[in-house]
């Protein structure tokens, strides 16, 4: 009862969004392969080893931790396609599928972290945007720090995703 306890207060704990990097320090797009952290139980789930040089960084209000990818040309492209992205249009989600479907790249699983200046990507579009596209196949666990983390391991079983950040 007493873990129980605690992941509930993390959960409900805000993070400490002063060592998020805000994007807009950044000058070039960036894709980024982590989470959107929302509380301390996920900033504490999600920490990531450090050989892996993690980035935490914050567009508007949002805060995301992950390891930053090297672009492939197409994502030049795909970044060209998505700049000045329609937002205010009601079918926007339907906008932004069509548009990645010129690329052959889907967000069926993470339509819903798509905001301005963040564009989720579904995993399946890794090889195509990346170069360094090794996390793919590699199982997720494997990158987080479990060393500096006192979460029972079921806690820890969250999935990564792929942002474009523009």
């Amino acid at each position: 009862m007493f873990m129980h306890n605690k992941l509930l207060d993390l959960a409900d704990q805000p993070i400490n969004d002063e060592k998020y990097i805000p994007y807009n320090q950044f000058d070039q797009p960036i894709i980024l392969f982590g989470s959107y952290i929302k509380s301390l139980y996920d900033e504490q789930r999600f920490s990531i080893k450090s050989a892996f040089k993690p980035i935490s960084l914050k567009i508007a209000e949002r805060c995301y931790h992950g390891i930053p990818l090297q672009p492939s040309s197409t994502f030049e492209s795909i970044c060209n396609v998505l700049r000045d992205f329609p937002f205010e249009h009601k079918d926007y989600i339907d906008i932004y599928k069509m548009r990645l479907k010129l690329y052959n790249i889907t967000c069926d699983e993470c339509f819903a972290y798509l905001q301005p200046g963040v564009f989720p990507v579904d995993l399946s579009g890794l090889e195509l945007l990346t170069i360094n596209n090794r996390y793919g196949q590699m199982n997720h666990q494997l990158l987080l720090d479990h060393s500096t983390v006192e979460l029972p391991w079921y806690s820890q079983l969250g999935q990564f995703k792929l942002y474009i950040m523009l």
